[in-house]
């Protein structure tokens, strides 16, 4: 699929006076994997589950490093220092930080935003869109309370006639 984005290091250029070296390339992925999960607890924590099946097994036979990049923060393995990592943050730019795997990276991105909760419990913990989780969970609440103010209302409205029958 010809997507526009060179994947090739000896052709792609970040500058285009002076082509990129192989280890550049090879850098910028590893430092992607730091960005993915080495940053985020919850990447980090679904990786540590899934990191049992045989599909695993059969990646870490081929890679032994593989595991650690998306099990360990980025503070704790000293690749990404030896590596000159940019530093941490929330926000990196696609063009600046990753020359080569911005595109690709922008796309992976799209792909998951785009993704909507399918079923309930992935509704309460999705937190990709803070907007629609707070605004989900302050109409439950809010919900909850009218139920709860209904109720109340019922229970003394029955209390009332109660005490207006017996009185007669």
């Amino acid at each position: 699929m010809d997507d526009g984005v060179d994947l090739d290091p000896e052709t792609s250029t970040h500058d285009k006076d002076h082509p990129q070296r192989f280890d550049d390339y090879c850098r910028e992925i590893i430092i992607s994997f730091g960005v993915i999960f080495a940053q985020e607890q919850r990447s980090r924590q679904q990786v540590s589950k899934q990191a049992t099946g045989a599909d695993w097994g059969a990646a870490l036979g081929k890679d032994a490093i593989l595991k650690v990049l998306c099990t360990k923060r980025w503070q704790d393995h000293p690749l990404f220092d030896y590596l000159q990592s940019p530093p941490v943050r929330s926000n990196y730019s696609a063009q600046a930080d990753f020359p080569f795997l911005g595109q690709l990276l922008l796309r992976l991105q799209a792909y998951m935003e785009a993704q909507s909760p399918k079923d309930f419990l992935t509704l309460i913990f999705d937190r990709r869109d803070p907007l629609r989780f707070w605004t989900f969970v302050l109409a439950i609440f809010l919900g909850g309370m009218s139920l709860i103010l209904s109720l109340i209302q019922i229970a003394v409205g029955a209390a009332q006639l109660a005490t207006q029958v017996g009185s007669r």
